[in-house]
């Protein structure tokens, strides 16, 4: 038996140097694993945000040109319902259609909000459901909108912007000019005169001239259905297709020297035609609805599903 453990006893001698030599091995590659890892790192400060590309060789992109100042709550729609926002007439009030208490869509409340600052005043129209085409008067002193009146017709009405009783201009059966909803539109408010279409049945529009105080005026002739009657208003300009980048809803500023568009992906773009060059704005639309640029194309407003939110474009971020 001592013959035989002493030929066994070198064998754990051996699978102990064995493993020493594994483990002393595997220690000879932890510097190295180490040493990557406790590579100093030099801080050159925030990695900068990239441009966007031009698809329009011709108009270069460069940093944002102008200063959110405002975010207003909007009515929700997926409906065109005429203009739900419009510039007064010496630019610096918005009016615009708010969600009412009880429900976000379809119809709202109408409030004016005005610069610097564009805090929304007080509710014009409490209690009518106004549901859409906001126009101003021409001295900038009351609106008009097309409101839902029960059980189920639309009508016109006037508001004096300093508060007061809103205008039914088409009271009781006046505004049922079709069977069915007998929808309305306001096409301009000038001088005296609010012109108007109002439907007259299917594929039907007929044209009013309504008096501010209430009353029609006159009406025309009956005619085809305007299938851009309730679209959101904007100024189109002719421009050349090969040299300006795909544009959705283009909207030219009053002067001319901007336009606001929206591209494929639902991105919102403003670009300087004097300049020759365009800006991103980022702001969160996750559809693009309706932009109104004020008379003096200082101030712009973008409205998506349930938020509008306006723009200096005279001011440089940052400063």
């Amino acid at each position: 038996m001592k013959k035989i453990s002493r030929l066994l006893f070198p064998l754990p001698v051996f699978l102990l140097s064995l493993l020493l030599l594994t483990g002393c091995g595997q220690l000879r590659t932890v510097p190295g694993i180490r040493t990557f890892y406790e590579t100093p790192v030099v801080d050159s400060g925030p990695t900068p945000t990239p441009l966007p590309t031009s698809v329009a060789p011709a108009f270069p992109v460069v940093p944002l040109r102008a200063c959110k100042v405002a975010e207003l709550e909007s009515l929700r729609t997926d409906l065109p319902q005429g203009d739900l926002m419009a510039w007064s007439p010496n630019g610096s009030t918005l009016a615009f259609i708010g969600p009412a208490a009880n429900s976000i869509w379809y119809t709202g409340r109408l409030y004016t909000a005005s610069a610097p600052d564009f805090s929304p005043g007080a509710n014009l129209a409490p209690d009518i459901a106004v549901w859409g085409d906001v126009t101003w008067s021409p001295q900038g002193n009351a609106l008009a909108f097309v409101a839902w009146r029960t059980p189920d017709t639309y009508t016109i009405m006037t508001v004096s912007t300093s508060g007061g009783r809103p205008v039914d201009l088409l009271p009781e059966e006046a505004a049922v000019t079709s069977p069915g909803r007998s929808s309305k539109a306001i096409e301009s408010w000038q001088g005296n005169f609010i012109y108007a279409l109002t439907s007259c049945g299917p594929d039907c529009d007929q044209s009013l001239v309504l008096s501010p105080s209430g009353g029609i005026v006159s009406s025309g002739e009956l005619g085809r259905e305007r299938p851009d009657r309730l679209e959101a208003g904007r100024r189109i300009q002719s421009f050349d297709e090969d040299t300006y980048p795909s544009m959705l809803l283009p909207n030219w500023s009053p002067d001319g020297t901007q336009v606001v568009y929206f591209d494929s992906v639902d991105r919102v773009w403003v670009l300087l035609t004097d300049e020759a060059v365009q800006y991103i704005l980022t702001v969160p639309v996750t559809y693009p609805r309706e932009s109104k640029w004020s008379p003096d194309s200082r101030w712009l407003a973008l409205r998506s599903d349930d938020i509008i939110e306006i723009f200096d474009t005279t001011c440089q971020p940052g400063d």
